[in-house]
């Protein structure tokens, strides 16, 4: 009786072994299927899809405008000048005062930035045809009241100037000494100070070297 039972034990533990072989063959083939199917899905529809949402990052318009959680418009995009129209970029700060204008038409380039402080100060930066200056300026009320810059142009060279709310400037570098005094043209070199009021009426203040 004992070993009819023996027997039978084994016979039973053989079977559920190979039960559990074949129920693991049948998990491993499902898994692979699955990750079949999966790389299947990827190459057939989530991939085009992906393609195709990329190519829709491109978007035209004629402006834009970009709004802040509050709903204020702090930067814009559009056209502006007639008769040609050019690119205009702009930021505007919380308060909708204009802290930066970019600006490319005809004439050149120009980067203009105001301070916080409702554009009592500004610095440009401006590149045109046969030309460049860098400008850092102080206004109020409409009214200049200095500004400092660096120019070079093809025709005139490369020229610092300083000048105040009267009008009193200097020039360092080449500058056109004859309109000062509303002569014939006559350019002074690099190496050279003109200090006049302006507008240049003839009140050249002091020159070096002095003009011959």
């Amino acid at each position: 009786m004992d070993t009819f039972r023996a027997v039978d034990l084994t016979a039973r533990l053989e079977r559920l072994e190979k039960e559990n072989r074949k129920l693991k063959r049948v998990v491993w083939a499902g898994a692979i299927l699955s990750l079949v199917s999966a790389i299947a899905l990827i190459e057939t529809v989530i991939r085009p899809a992906f393609a195709q949402n990329t190519s829709l990052k491109t978007i035209q318009a004629y402006s834009y405008e970009l709004l802040d959680p509050q709903g204020r418009v702090r930067a814009s995009l559009g056209f502006t000048g007639r008769p040609t129209l050019s690119p205009w970029l702009t930021f505007n700060d919380p308060d909708g005062k204009t802290r930066l204008i970019i600006i490319a038409d005809e004439l050149g380039t120009s980067i203009t930035a105001y301070s916080p402080d409702g554009g009592q100060f500004k610095s440009s930066l401006s590149a045109i045809s046969g030309g460049a200056a860098v400008t850092a300026s102080k206004e109020e009320g409409g009214r200049l009241e200095g500004s400092a810059s660096i120019s070079a142009y093809e025709e005139s060279g490369s020229q610092m100037t300083v000048e105040d709310a009267n009008g009193f400037t200097t020039a360092i570098g080449p500058f056109n000494i004859g309109a000062a005094k509303r002569q014939r043209s006559k350019w002074t070199n690099a190496a050279s100070i003109v200090m006049f009021k302006r507008p240049a009426n003839g009140q050249v203040i002091w020159q070096a070297p002095p003009s011959k």
